[in-house]
């Protein structure tokens, strides 16, 4: 299971690049010689006004958003797991609907 999710998010990853990519392919933004289509930025920039992460941040930091948010799924996935094994022992133990 630690191998798998080892490697959800490096292909999320590459995932996001290549949706960066469709939605970037043909714009203004791909015409700019700084601007990175399908890969990340490789110029500082801000966003309404904030600084946003540093260049040499970015990688680490996609890998530990794409990380947290697959064991958050993870979790919530364990969870509907023991909901439905508490169901179908309830229908074992006579809690279910009779005929």
């Amino acid at each position: 299971m630690a191998e798998l999710l080892r490697k959800i998010p490096e292909n999320a990853e590459k995932c996001i690049k290549e949706l960066h990519r469709t939605l970037k392919t043909g714009t203004s933004d791909s015409r700019k010689d700084w601007f990175m289509v399908g890969d990340y930025k490789k110029m500082p920039n801000e966003v309404g006004g904030m600084d946003t992460t540093l260049l040499e941040e970015v990688a680490n930091k996609m890998k530990t958003l794409l990380t947290d948010t697959c064991l958050a799924a993870q979790d919530k996935y364990k969870a509907y797991l023991d909901y439905f094994r508490i169901l179908d022992f309830d229908s074992y133990m006579g809690g279910g609907k009779t005929t």
